[in-house]
């Protein structure tokens, strides 16, 4: 089977298309090609909208005015697999142009979904739509490749745990203010003074570069680190080596590194910022608490006491998302 992924530029994006391809590469051969999307510049999100729904236009020539992409250069290919909203009009193009499965990760918002054969949402409310299906944000964690992580079962157990933090940065969703990444570092300190937590750091795309300099400056004051991860000096990637921590904090902006620490097995912890506005990532969240193995916590006022009374409530997942990512993508995959 080939494969064609389309990626922007989120890292996040990216690992989401690459997450699928390595799961359906685990069931049959696969060849997988990468190939970036950026629309033209005036080409904006609501042109590509509109364009979605205008069929009797040629797709060859809307490929090439919107994204610079020649028709001969994604032909041959059984499925095509895309994530992020630039990639959507050129899944749909490439679809009608060579009949290829079109698999799309995330919401459509309007988007004509015709020539889409699957759209995986991580909402359950948006399941009900033609071609939708619910299921976890996939991605390229492989837990086997990690050690079982320690039981928390009492406060002490804590004392000697490796945990992750996952620093995301300003989102539509939860800010972040100067006093805020201040008092992360903060709690990062106490929490290893007090709980005796071996922490390792990793920054991410979107995390500024004073809030990176204030957690590299943390992290060299720890008397017990383990490992930093700088995204910016290493790349997509980089953060996967943490996964094999004890357990996971996710700064709560990023759904994306939540998802990813669950799908390690791992109990996760969400440090919420100040809100800028509700969403339906909310009530998601809500939902996964509910099963027993994530949990959020504000920043504001927070002490390792809580944080700790926070994760020994948790358990380890014990069910492997990708039996559910498998279970949507397999009518598609095995007609393709």
């Amino acid at each position: 089977m080939r494969i064609l992924t389309l990626v922007d530029v989120r890292a996040g994006h990216a690992r989401q298309v690459a997450g699928l391809a390595k799961l359906i590469g685990q069931s049959r051969q696969v060849e997988v090609v990468e190939r970036r999307v950026v629309p033209r510049r005036l080409v904006s999100e609501r042109v590509r909208w509109l364009l979605s729904h205008l069929p009797f236009l040629s797709p060859e020539r809307l490929l090439r005015r919107s994204y610079g992409i020649e028709a001969d250069e994604v032909r041959g290919f059984d499925l095509i697999i895309g994530s992020g909203r630039p990639s959507i009009l050129a899944g749909i193009l490439i679809a009608r142009m060579t009949g290829a499965r079109f698999v799309y990760c995330g919401r459509v918002a309007g988007y004509a979904t015709d020539h889409m054969a699957l759209v995986i949402v991580p909402y359950a409310a948006d399941a009900h739509w033609p071609r939708h299906a619910y299921a976890p944000i996939p991605s390229p964690i492989q837990p086997e490749t990690y050690s079982p992580p320690r039981q928390f079962v009492h406060l002490d157990d804590l004392a000697g745990a490796h945990v992750a933090l996952l620093v995301g940065g300003p989102s539509s969703r939860r800010g972040w203010s100067t006093e805020e990444w201040a008092e992360l570092c903060y709690f990062v300190l106490s929490a290893e003074r007090e709980l005796g937590i071996r922490w390792s750091i990793a920054t991410s795309q979107r995390t500024p570069l004073t809030a990176r300099d204030m957690l590299q400056t943390t992290f060299g004051s720890l008397a017990e680190a383990v490992d930093w991860v700088d995204f910016a000096e290493e790349g997509p990637g980089s953060v996967d080596r943490l996964y094999g921590a004890d357990a996971v904090c996710v700064t709560s902006d990023s759904t994306s590194m939540i998802a990813e620490g669950l799908a390690a097995m791992r109990p996760v912890i969400g440090i919420q910022s100040h809100r800028l506005t509700r969403s339906r990532d909310d009530a998601q969240l809500a939902l996964i608490a509910a099963e027993g193995s994530f949990a959020e916590v504000p920043l504001n006022g927070l002490q390792p006491a809580a944080f700790a009374a926070a994760l020994v409530q948790l358990r380890p997942p014990i069910v492997d998302p990708r039996a559910r990512l498998i279970e949507v993508l397999e009518p598609v995959i095995g007609a393709a």
